[in-house]
């Protein structure tokens, strides 16, 4: 199991570095610009089983990347927040074609058998007699000449002379005739005359340097050799697209075309850098995502001039994972990016183009919308998945500006049918060794110490620290908890209940049992009412003057209150904004009362 541990603020690998704060509704208390939580189980505090609703107040945030947590759904009656979504499990090269072969060497000489000839050879065969006759006649001139000529070279030269210019006759002649058909095969006419092309055949043999002019052919038929050369040319959009292509459905409701490459989504990160995309920024690829994490990255399209295009990457993996390794889940390609990229950006099968196909054209290719929605600086067409509205996160946005479509959003978060299964590790996290419990409750207000049933605690606590202590909860223990996730569940001992937050922030899926419990709260009365106690006599229940006394008391003075929720938050940090603190108090007060007291703390798990 690996050490890493990592900044549940930042999501960076933990030092002693403080961090900035975060952004949250000085009306609501919701954190500001985030993203609706992906489906999982959440605990409902009376029964302690898994629900699917998240209270309001208290923003968590990613122990990875450091943003506040995702958060949706009504409020409960606890004062708690479920930061996380549901924890999703988990989820081929082209090869070339074989090369080339060429055909067999022709051999020479031999016989041909006349049924698969394209020639009578019988016509031929009187041709060459004739053309025989000819030749000994010419033979019969050249020997008389010789003689007087040559007379005093001797019966033996003039022979072998006579031969030679036989020879010579025969192969000048021979070809005139038939190019194409070697003679030696129809020679057998006249033996004294066919008996010295037979043996000069060795001389012929240099005409059977074919073979050796054969390669210089073969340069022209080097287009194997070459083909390589052109293959990666051709075959590189096709074959980085290819890992995905075979899956890719043109016409599906999110399948897109950036000139000649055709994508999918959901696809891997890596088809994209394998087409030569590129993050804009260098470190984006490596940033570690919680499972079930979304973020937003910037990447470089290498199609005609560089163009940054925005993409949502999504971690489906119960493991947390680098951003190369995770999954496009959305992206949004403008008429200003046809325009730096030089080339067509269409969906539907090339059917509809972005900066000119217009509002009929898209309702002629894709019926009619499930939504429009209308502003007087937005036109926008929406179609859902299934022509189904409730999935919210499964659509596809077409825009118009003056009746041309001007950009077109894809988001798609189905989970992949090629995610890889992780396993999930029983061992229990290194990082849970490093608690420490308090001896005393003490009287420094941002301790993050809190005592109940008797019990001395500090934020954040192991949740089975407080197990050993009697504490327990109606969940499995070894229900799995994806990295970074988080979830709100109920504890109890005897009448004791208490609504707490638990968090795996190991990079490893874990199971419930080694998370560890980042905040807690209390309520004045009813079934949350525990009777909890922070430092310097803080507790729910007291009045709110006695409370603005214990703030003035203990120096504080850095504090938001709104009137609109009746809500103080009072960050750790002092020199901190206190709508942005992640670790703080959030008091409620109801009738001028504290009604529940609600602390955050991640405490060492930073430092």
């Amino acid at each position: 199991m690996s050490d890493v541990k990592f900044d549940p603020v930042t999501g960076k690998p933990i030092t002693n570095q403080d961090n900035g704060g975060f952004k949250f509704d000085p009306i609501t208390g919701q954190p500001l610009n985030q993203q609706a939580p992906s489906e999982g189980p959440k605990f409902d505090p009376l029964t302690g089983k898994p629900i699917s609703q998240a209270t309001p107040e208290g923003p968590k945030f990613d122990p990875f990347t450091g943003k506040p947590l995702s958060q949706s759904g009504a409020p409960n009656n606890f004062g708690q927040q479920n930061p996380y979504g549901a924890s999703n499990t988990y989820g081929n090269q082209n090869t070339y074609g074989a090369q080339n072969t060429y055909g067999a060497q022709n051999s020479f000489g031999a016989q041909n058998d006349n049924a698969s000839l394209g020639y009578d050879p019988t016509a031929i065969e009187k041709e060459q007699s004739a053309q025989n006759k000819k030749v000994a006649f010419i033979v019969l001139i050249v020997i008389i000449v010789a003689f007087i000529g040559l007379g005093i070279f001797g019966v033996v030269k003039a022979t072998q002379f006579i031969k030679d210019s036989a020879a010579n006759i025969e192969k000048q002649e021979a070809p005139e005739e038939l190019p194409e058909k070697e003679t030696v095969v129809e020679t057998p006419v006249e033996e004294p005359v066919q008996e010295e092309p037979v043996q000069e055949q060795p001389t012929e043999e240099p005409v059977q340097e074919q073979p050796a002019e054969q390669p210089a052919e073969e340069p022209v038929q080097e287009q194997p050799a070459e083909q390589p050369a052109e293959e990666p040319v051709q075959e590189q959009p096709t074959d980085a697209v290819n890992s995905q292509a075979p899956s890719v459905n043109t016409d599906d409701l999110f399948a897109f075309a950036i000139g000649s490459y055709n994508y999918q989504i959901p696809m891997k990160v890596s088809v994209l850098l394998d087409d030569g995309w590129e993050f804009d920024t260098n470190t984006d690829a490596t940033t570690m995502l919680g499972a079930g994490n979304t973020d937003y990255y910037y990447l470089i399209c290498p199609v005609g001039e560089k163009s940054s295009i925005s993409v949502d990457v999504k971690n489906f993996s119960m493991d947390a994972q680098q951003a190369k390794d995770c999954y496009v889940t959305g992206i949004t390609l403008y008429d200003n990016d046809v325009k730096k990229l030089g080339t067509d950006i269409t969906i539907k099968s090339g059917s509809i183009k972005i900066g000119s196909s217009t509002e009929q054209d898209v309702k002629d290719i894709c019926g009619e919308p499930d939504d429009i929605y209308d502003s007087s600086i937005s036109h926008v067409y929406t179609y859902y998945k299934d022509h189904n509205d409730d999935n919210y996160e499964k659509k596809v946005s077409v825009s118009f500006e003056d009746g041309i479509c001007d950009y077109i959003s894809f988001r798609n978060e189905t989970e992949p049918d090629d995610l890889e299964q992780a396993e999930i590790s029983a061992d229990a996290p290194d990082y849970l060794n490093l608690y420490t419990a308090p001896t005393t409750l003490g009287s420094d207000p941002f301790s993050g110490n809190f005592q109940v049933d008797g019990q001395i605690y500090n934020l954040p606590v192991p949740l089975r620290v407080m197990e050993e202590n009697g504490w327990d909860y109606d969940v499995e223990d070894e229900y799995a908890v994806g990295a970074g996730e988080g979830y709100v569940i109920t504890i109890h001992k005897g009448d004791l209940y208490i609504t707490a937050t638990v968090f795996n922030y190991n990079e490893k899926a874990t199971y419930l049992k080694n998370t560890i419990v980042t905040s807690v709260n209390s309520y004045a009365d009813g079934h949350f009412g525990n009777n909890m106690e922070f430092p310097a006599g803080l507790k729910a229940g007291m009045s709110e003057a006695d409370l603005l006394k214990w703030l003035n008391k203990n120096g504080i003075k850095n504090y938001e209150y709104s009137t609109t929720t009746e809500i103080y938050k009072i960050p750790f940090d002092q020199s901190s904004d206190a709508a942005y603190s992640a670790n703080r108090y959030y008091i409620y007060i109801e009738d001028g009362v504290v009604d529940s007291i609600d602390i955050t703390n991640y405490g060492w798990l930073r430092e």
